[in-house]
């Protein structure tokens, strides 16, 4: 029998060390139908998909008006809509200002009646604070739900919120929105709430009245920035009475 010395023992050892380094352990992802997961991809993905969300929240702090902007190709058809270099002509009457003046004072979202020049009133009120908190949810779960592939489909969710919430009446239907306030439930569950009116009121309408609708919410987005450009112009409310 060979004697073994010590020679002999390092070099075992060093051959084991380098199996050890080399040999690939198989787990239970590694066996046949399953894939392996690799946690820097996964952590890369994670990441990816929180700036995805991040960005459309960034997408809803624009400015409110600039999602109605006019299309004249799309509405040309509809009716004899005055565009002033894209923009709807539109003016704010003494009627607009008292009532913008009265949410002012009582802190309540304004509510206009918007006449349409084909014969259909439409009551738009304006948002809140907290109602973007919950624009903000909704729009998660349907990026959530991959429904949000690009910009197009970001702005017209965005706008189906916005009637979902905004527009109390449409001709004589009273359409009954949700009212959100702070501490009366979770901004999940008025999410829920709110994406559940999107998809089964307002992604029912036919073209002519989602047209009609949008419509409407641009005249009154168009009449609430103008009462907000103006609030320092003392001329511009010498008509309104907010009695």
């Amino acid at each position: 029998m060979n004697q073994i010395n010590s020679n002999d023992v390092k070099e075992f050892l060093a051959q084991q060390e380098q199996i050890s380094e080399t040999a690939e352990v198989t787990t239970e992802s590694q066996m046949p139908g399953h894939s392996v997961i690799n946690l820097d991809d996964a952590r890369k993905q994670a990441e990816e998909e929180t700036s995805a969300i991040k960005e459309l929240q960034d997408k809803v702090e624009k400015d409110r008006n600039k999602l109605f902007e006019p299309d004249t190709s799309s509405l040309a058809h509809l009716s004899s809509w005055v565009f002033d270099q894209g923009n709807l002509k539109v003016e704010v009457d003494a009627y607009d200002k008292a009532l913008y003046l009265k949410s002012l004072f009582n802190d309540v979202p304004l509510e206009l009646n918007i006449k349409l020049e084909m014969g259909i009133d439409v009551a738009v009120r304006a948002t809140t604070n907290y109602d973007l908190d919950i624009v903000f949810k909704v729009m998660e779960k349907y990026s959530e739900e991959s429904k949000v592939p690009g910009p197009a489909q970001y702005a017209s969710l965005v706008q189906k919120c916005a009637a979902a919430l905004q527009i109390t009446k449409f001709g004589d239907t009273l359409l009954n929105p949700p009212t959100f306030a702070p501490g009366k439930g979770s901004v999940d569950s008025a999410a829920v709430e709110l994406k559940s009116r999107v998809d089964n009121l307002i992604g029912t309408w036919a073209w002519p009245k989602w047209n009609a609708a949008l419509t409407a919410l641009r005249i009154f987005e168009t009449k609430l920035s103008l009462c907000n450009e103006n609030a320092r112009q003392a001329n511009f409310w010498q008509t309104a009475d907010a009695n």
